[in-house]
């Protein structure tokens, strides 16, 4: 039998609880109040994950006094070094000491997404949906990958590169892409209007092209790229059966009409204008 919120609380940040299981996802009863877990921010009194891994790296530097730091690539899926400047003031989360430290907190969870969860929390959070295999695939938009010494259920990458983003569209969103929220309206705080603003990429499956548009720094949904080329490259895999497009030297698929328009190496994918390798 379900326990009663304490005092009627509907379980959203600052509502009142007396036990964990009194709170939404991503959250613990403390004092008597349903607050974020340390991992989590609050967003319209809900919890959300912050995407660490998903930012681009900033702050890189080549100047004397600039340290060796760690960022998680989710587009090649591993963490990889750069050279960071300690003084910058434009930093991002997706920033760790040591490899160990990167991929402990990056690479033991899906490449780019979140898992599917369990229908039940604990004080912790949820706990990730692993085990899956060939006779037990994943629920729908999610696939099988291995991700350390275990399988999960992470967002395909159709789901990832469509206008949900892998995740649940805001039915008052209207646009194919998600611009997130700004840092005012995230933390409720006063500060530079322009904190986290940035041009991004997004996929749009309709045109089987990658578009600029203005990321307002937080939240969002993951068919969100640093450049066009990242993009291209995670998204445009789903052009072709065997292998990705071919593409120019701008990494831009090469488009075409016919077959002839490609070398003897690929054929024309007319469905998606681009040259796909030839099995």
């Amino acid at each position: 039998m379900p326990r009663n919120k304490y005092g009627g609380g509907s379980g959203r940040v600052g509502d009142v609880c007396s036990f964990n299981t009194d709170c939404l996802s991503g959250m613990y009863c403390a004092i008597g109040q349903c607050r974020c877990l340390s991992t989590y921010i609050a967003v319209d009194a809900y919890c959300y994950e912050p995407f660490a891994c998903q930012q681009p790296k900033k702050g890189e530097s080549d100047e004397l006094g600039a340290v060796p730091r760690w960022w998680f690539n989710g587009v090649i899926g591993s963490c990889q070094q750069f050279l960071f400047d300690p003084t910058s003031s434009d930093v991002s989360p997706n920033n760790f000491e040591t490899a160990d430290h990167c991929e402990s907190f990056c690479k033991d969870t899906c490449p780019r997404g979140n898992p599917a969860y369990m229908p039940l929390r604990t004080e912790f959070g949820q706990i990730p949906q692993g085990g899956c295999t060939i006779s037990q695939p994943c629920p729908d938009p999610y696939e099988c990958v291995d991700v350390a010494s275990q399988s999960l259920c992470c967002p395909s990458r159709k789901s990832i590169c469509s206008e949900t983003g892998g995740r649940l569209k805001n039915p008052l969103r209207n646009t194919p892409y998600d611009a997130g929220m700004r840092f005012d309206q995230l933390t409720g705080e006063q500060a530079n209007y322009a904190v986290g603003i940035s041009t991004r990429y997004y996929y749009n499956p309709i045109d089987g092209q990658c578009h600029p548009f203005t990321y307002n720094g937080f939240l969002g949904n993951f068919n969100n790229f640093n450049t066009q080329a990242d993009c291209q490259l995670f998204c445009t895999r789903l052009q072709c059966v065997h292998g990705s497009p071919l593409t120019t030297g701008h990494g831009v698929p090469q488009r075409c009409q016919r077959d002839i328009d490609c070398p003897s190496t690929h054929s024309c994918a007319a469905e998606h204008g681009v040259c796909c390798p030839t099995p």
